[in-house]
């Protein structure tokens, strides 16, 4: 008689009835009853008794199945992690030689910002009055002979340019919004900006479709004018709701792609369903260009109040309890559109995900005032996360890009038996240094709870439609 484990990568899936097995190595799902499905639960707490259980609970013709989907194994443990190692690093090959066709560069203009959110993480590097900004001198720069050296086997035109803070659209900046503006126009490359939305109107005439303008916009609204105005505050005090609305009203004219961000804290919850109801009479939340989406604050540096946060199961619950969830942009949903190609698919590898972010990406760059280079946006100014420096036109990378770059599901000894590894991509690396000191050891927090839930959503929904973000492959956020 074989002897039959449950595989690692076996995910038993609580429905609202019966239970879902998917396999997050092959993408496999089925569901079976309840009883069975507590039974392999049971099991997959109890290494010692899967062996003789397993055969005691499945039919051989079930057996059969269950090994063809991948739920168990003859392999051992340590013989399946092997297997898994190897499709790891095949797809890793695979994604390293993708990133390679494109890059971006996001210039963060100037620490300055003209708000003062309280949870935002860059507010403890804005202590030092007159804070330095990219000159349009060093653009020139840029275009005449780093770019090349920084990417010297990409076309520019594969080259998408993000403007980033602080906030960009500030008039110390509008120069070399310029500069950059009319080099990438030569270059035939796309620009977007991650902005609060205040900028003032001299700034509407740099927003176009074409390349060589600001063609896609990212913009928070924290909730009704009261509220926002309370969360998104001047740092003179202004109420900033109107003007931001204004804008993405004006941004909508011009035929610019918007995503509305919603930053979400205990104090906003049931500012929530309001604001949707406020932007779909506004015309906005249907446009075809407006990609509105909510998530949690999260507090990696500690900069704001962790009582007022929770996690965004925690948060799609109180969505689902007030009916809300299925229309509220939230992580578990945006999870669920990302992965909904799962319901048709067939053959082939379903899962590819090696890596979680730019930072461990080539190619993906910050460049800020003081031309040292970041490998992920978070970590910007932070001294001793930044990999590298621009000095007299040379381009000098450091040990910790190295470090950086390696960082994949086969450097994670955590990761390599986790039956969602493939789905997560080994957890946020600033995350899991701030908390576990460093990057290759995963901080997991709710990350499989919240997949499983993600999961049961988009199987237990699956004959509705899933809309994906809007935006083409022209312009695209790094970490989006």
């Amino acid at each position: 008689m074989k002897k039959y484990r449950l595989s690692n990568y076996l995910n038993i899936i609580k429905l609202t009835k019966n239970y879902l097995l998917f396999n997050g190595f092959n993408g496999c799902m089925d569901e079976i009853s309840e009883e069975l499905g507590e039974k392999l639960e049971e099991l997959q707490k109890n290494k010692v008794k899967q062996i003789k259980l397993i055969n005691r609970y499945l039919e051989e013709e079930e057996k059969l199945y269950f090994v063809k989907r991948g739920y168990i194994t003859v392999f051992s443990e340590k013989k399946e992690i092997k297997i898994f190692k190897k499709v790891i690093a095949f797809l890793d090959k695979q994604n390293i030689a993708e990133a390679r066709k494109k890059a971006n560069i996001m210039f963060l203009l100037s620490y300055d910002c003209n708000l003062k959110c309280d949870y935002c993480y860059q507010k403890s590097l804005r202590q030092t009055p007159n804070l330095k900004k990219i000159q349009p001198e060093f653009i020139e720069e840029f275009y005449s002979s780093i770019m090349k050296k920084l990417f010297p086997d990409i076309t520019p035109e594969s080259i998408s340019i993000t403007l980033y803070g602080g906030e960009p659209l500030l008039d110390k900046n509008y120069d070399t919004i310029k500069k950059i503006l009319f080099h990438a126009g030569k270059n035939k490359q796309y620009i977007g900006t991650i902005t609060n939305g205040t900028f003032s109107d001299k700034f509407l005439s740099l927003f176009g479709t074409k390349p060589g303008y600001i063609s896609f916009a990212q913009i928070t609204l924290d909730g009704m004018a009261e509220y926002h105005d309370s969360s998104r505050i001047g740092a003179g005090g202004q109420k900033t709701f109107s003007k931001i609305l204004k804008n993405i009203h004006k941004l909508i004219d011009k035929g610019i792609k918007i995503n509305i961000r919603t930053n979400v804290t205990k104090d906003n919850l049931e500012q929530i369903s309001e604001l949707l109801r406020f932007l779909k009479e506004q015309d906005i939340f249907d446009h075809p260009n407006v990609y509105f989406y909510t998530h949690p604050v999260h507090n990696h540096f500690n900069q704001t109040n962790n009582e007022n946060l929770f996690n965004s199961v925690t948060y799609y619950q109180y969505l689902k309890n007030n009916n809300i969830e299925k229309t509220i942009r939230n992580p578990v949903l945006r999870r669920a559109e990302s992965l909904s190609y799962l319901l048709d698919f067939q053959q082939g590898i379903p899962f590819k995900k090696t890596r979680f972010c730019m930072q461990n990406l080539p190619n993906c760059y910050i460049i800020d005032p003081e031309y040292d280079i970041y490998g992920c946006y978070e970590e910007a100014g932070r001294k001793g996360t930044e990999i590298g420096k621009l000095k007299n036109q040379k381009i000098i990378f450091n040990s910790i890009f190295k470090k950086n770059q390696s960082r994949s599901l086969l450097k994670m000894n955590n990761c390599l038996s986790c039956p969602i590894a493939l789905v997560c991509g080994g957890e946020c690396p600033v995350q899991n240094r701030e908390i576990n000191s460093s990057i290759f050891i995963p901080y997991c927090s709710d990350t499989k709870e919240s997949i499983h839930l993600t999961l049961r959503v988009l199987y237990e929904s699956r004959k509705e439609t899933y809309v994906k973000n809007p935006f083409d492959s022209e312009y695209v956020l790094p970490h989006l």
